[in-house]
């Protein structure tokens, strides 16, 4: 879930099909070592034996994957409403934290309300 979600966290409007997907070679030496993590914590016997842990089976890895695919429709989703409607931005941006101030007739910009007061 966590690879689908560092793509889909790339953009705040646009599509992840609207970006190259092998444009950021950071983003990838970071997938390959956590998927490389991963393996070696779970299936490899010296991860094992020092962390603790048990093979995955395959049935929990299924599971994994209809979470990061609604993750993925409803990101994409929300994207989409996002350019359909770009006022509808501000309001998706007051639930992370920040708050819209209108200074002009088209322009909106955001402040982080550092305390209840600043409201």
């Amino acid at each position: 879930m966590q690879v689908v979600n560092v793509h889909l966290c790339r953009s705040r409007r646009r599509s992840i099909v609207e970006r190259p997907l092998f444009e950021n070679r950071l983003i990838w030496a970071g997938i390959v070592a956590e998927v490389a993590l991963i393996l070696l914590v779970h299936y490899a016997e010296p991860g094992q034996a020092r962390l603790g842990t048990a093979p995955t089976g395959y049935v929990a890895w299924l599971l994994v994957l209809p979470c990061a695919l609604s993750m993925l429709l409803l990101e994409e989703a929300r994207k989409a409403i996002v350019r359909w409607r770009p006022f509808l931005d501000a309001w998706f941006r007051t639930r992370n934290g920040s708050r819209p101030r209108k200074t002009s007739r088209h322009t909106i910009v955001f402040v982080q309300a550092s305390s209840p007061r600043a409201w």
